[in-house]
């Protein structure tokens, strides 16, 4: 056999592949920061600070709840208010309150006001 053909082989092929995942990160770094990374089915999370004042009026909504909520059989002890804000916000927007994006901040805060104001 001819070794070094094999050898010159074996390198042609080891940098095709270090060359594919050079260019693979190189997609990923340009998706990124790009609006196209949000598109392709990536998830863009609430920033923390908004996640907390979320949070922080969900909490205020279960206050002004509770005892409001009609009673249900499925909960002898009665329902819990800030499960509920916090189950029907999940379900309005698809995402728990702390994966949805920025730009729907206000929706949620307006759709937690609905809430309070319709109890049910």
């Amino acid at each position: 056999m001819n070794w070094p053909i094999i050898e010159n082989m074996f390198l042609i092929l080891s940098n095709f592949y270090n060359l594919t995942f050079l260019l693979l990160i190189i997609k990923y770094i340009l998706l990124w920061n790009s609006k196209a990374y949000f598109k392709s089915g990536f998830r863009r999370y609430v920033n923390q600070d908004n996640a907390k004042r979320v949070w922080a009026y969900i909490q205020k909504a279960g206050d002004k709840l509770e005892g409001k909520l009609p009673p249900s059989k499925n909960h002898p002890k009665g329902r819990n208010p800030y499960a509920h804000v916090a189950i029907c916000v999940k379900g309005k927007f698809g995402q728990s309150y702390k994966e949805i994006p920025d730009e729907s901040f206000q929706d949620v805060l307006d759709y937690i006001d609905y809430l309070v104001e319709n109890p049910s």
